[in-house]
């Protein structure tokens, strides 16, 4: 596994301030490095609950048919939420993340059909139409060996994912500091279909001090609300979603996939 386990001095509020001052190609890179580092033990050490209170709600709406479900990871990293959901019954799942490095795990679990490498941010989510079979391996005991064949994406002509090709999106972590913008609860919207839901947790810290979604996050949804985009379907507090700090996990269900709500103005770095 890519994770060192051994670390004990992850400081989550330093990484924090670390984030703030990378742009979006050096904020990848830190994604790259992290997850062939430390990042699963990092989010142990912190007590994260995101993957499995997510995983939790949507297993809480899809009581039936889970096998048939399709859901779409935003922020997928090493495919910790879809692990979760694996074991509650869901098996159609594709993620989406900008970091190679964090797909490189998640491949070696075998969790997702498709793993798009694509930064989330309100724009269209582009799908690969140039394929190629690959040998996956991964590194077991100081040894690369092959576990199977697998299909690779490459980037060729680029298409828009089609609205409504999912039946659910989640986000499990990705609205924090510098990871994911709050537009890109547009693009989560617009691919899931009329009656299929979006999920995410959010930290309420968050919503204060990181400034993409201070004052912005919580209106868009409501607005979103207002203007039936959505319908809640649940929102639930979670007592210590990260150690010594609360948080939310939010699901609504989507009655129009592509709102005509204008995007927020992006914030400059």
């Amino acid at each position: 596994m890519a994770n060192n386990s051994t670390r004990n001095n992850f400081d989550l509020k330093q990484d924090y301030e670390i984030r703030k001052t990378l742009n979006r190609d050096q904020m990848i890179e830190k994604l790259n490095e992290w997850a062939k580092g430390n990042y699963e033990a990092d989010m142990k050490m912190v007590g994260y609950k995101g993957f499995e209170s997510v995983s939790k709600a949507v297993g809480d709406f899809y009581t039936e048919n889970r096998e048939n479900i399709k859901v779409l990871d935003v922020g997928a990293g090493t495919g910790w939420a879809g692990m979760e959901l694996q074991k509650l019954g869901f098996k159609r799942m594709d993620g989406v993340d900008p970091s190679k490095e964090m797909m490189k795990v998640a491949e070696c679990r075998n969790i997702y059909d498709k793993y798009y490498i694509e930064y989330v941010d309100g724009n269209r989510l582009p799908i690969e139409t140039g394929m190629y079979l690959y040998t996956q391996v991964c590194k077991y005991r100081d040894r690369y060996v092959p576990i199977g064949m697998y299909i690779l994406l490459i980037v060729s002509n680029r298409l828009p994912i089609d609205e409504g090709s999912y039946d659910c999106s989640i986000c499990a972590g990705g609205f924090s500091e510098n990871l994911i913008p709050t537009n890109a609860l547009f693009e989560m919207t617009r691919v899931v279909k009329p009656g299929g839901i979006v999920c995410f947790c959010i930290q309420d810290s968050n919503l204060v001090k990181v400034d993409e979604l201070r004052g912005r996050f919580m209106p868009l949804i409501e607005q979103f609300l207002s203007e039936g985009v959505w319908q809640e379907v649940r929102r639930e507090t979670i007592t210590d979603l990260i150690t010594g700090g609360d948080g939310a996990v939010m699901t609504f269900k989507v009655l129009i996939s592509e709102p005509t709500i204008p995007q927020l103005p992006g914030l400059k770095k």
